[in-house]
């Protein structure tokens, strides 16, 4: 296979304890430029019908090129065997604002204030 190829989507679902329970292909074309990981815009994504993902479900998004985390936040079937999955980026979701008291630098951890917060 040639490196520069870029290879469709696996798609994966899991549940809150980190247990796979879905997983599907997606060809590029349908998945590119359709997302912001790192804004807070919801996405959506049809993939094969599964009734174990439901919203918090956590998505795993990857290829040759690509790899992320998403949240899912509502799932829709169609009737054809198909569900519309719409997601949140993990990251976005998680990316806050952290102060850090420059003066206890070289004393304390960045790990240790995040802790204490």
């Amino acid at each position: 296979m040639d490196e520069n190829m870029v290879t469709p989507y696996l798609v994966e679902f899991y549940d809150e304890s980190m247990n796979l329970i879905h997983h599907d292909q997606v060809e590029y074309e349908e998945f590119t430029n359709k997302f912001d990981y790192l804004s807070l815009v919801e996405n959506d994504i049809s993939v094969s019908y599964s009734e174990q993902v439901q919203k918090r479900c956590f998505v795993r998004v990857k290829n040759n090129l690509y790899d992320d985390l998403f949240i899912v936040t509502s799932v829709d079937s169609a009737e054809d065997g198909m569900m519309t999955v719409y997601f949140k980026s993990l990251i976005a979701l998680l990316d806050i604002s952290i102060n850090f008291d420059t003066k206890t630098q070289g004393n304390a951890s960045l790990e240790g204030e995040i802790a204490d917060i």
